[in-house]
């Protein structure tokens, strides 16, 4: 009599080499993601540095508390200093000593994940020495944030509070 169908010892090893596959094939996935959507926030990063130079140079030299005083559009989700836009919360921080414009990769503009930063003019950042127009990514301890930092470009490591890798300008 001809077999007709799959054994259940076929079947179990089918479905054994399928989840292997989606194990190996997950972390990867997820990493390609992540490097998609930081690609997206770093370029709106820096549209938004050039609204704020754009900015500072009409107001003679004060820097924007708010998005509504930038001249571009950028989401509809943005109250005062801060702009949730995709999968970003971006933010104005401005200090005396620090002048930078940030994106933090969940919705509550701070916390334990990926953070880009764009510093508008010379400063030591958490010990690390930044020139105007620098682009950080800080990657919190994570190794697939470290990735992504890698694969965005960062060239330079530091390893103060947080592994941090400096974009280029």
């Amino acid at each position: 009599m001809p077999r007709t169908g799959f054994t259940l010892i076929e079947l179990l090893v089918v479905v054994l080499i399928i989840g292997i596959l989606a194990a190996v094939a997950l972390p990867q996935y997820q990493t390609a993601v992540g490097k998609s959507r930081a690609a997206e926030a770093l370029i709106n990063l820096k549209a938004l540095a050039g609204a704020v130079d754009r900015y500072v140079l009409e107001t003679g030299g004060s820097y924007p508390n708010d998005f509504s005083k930038l001249d571009i559009a950028f989401g509809d989700n943005c109250s005062g200093a801060n702009c949730i836009h995709g999968a970003y919360c971006y933010t104005l921080q401005y200090t005396e000593s620090q002048k930078l414009v940030s994106a933090y990769a969940d919705m509550t503009c701070g916390g334990n994940v990926l953070t880009l930063a764009i510093f508008f003019e010379d400063t030591d950042y958490y010990s690390i020495a930044m020139k105007r127009g620098d682009i950080l990514c800080i990657a919190r301890w994570q190794d697939q944030l470290k990735r992504i930092c890698l694969a965005l470009g960062g060239k330079t490591s530091f390893t103060g509070s947080a592994p941090a890798f400096i974009l280029g300008r």
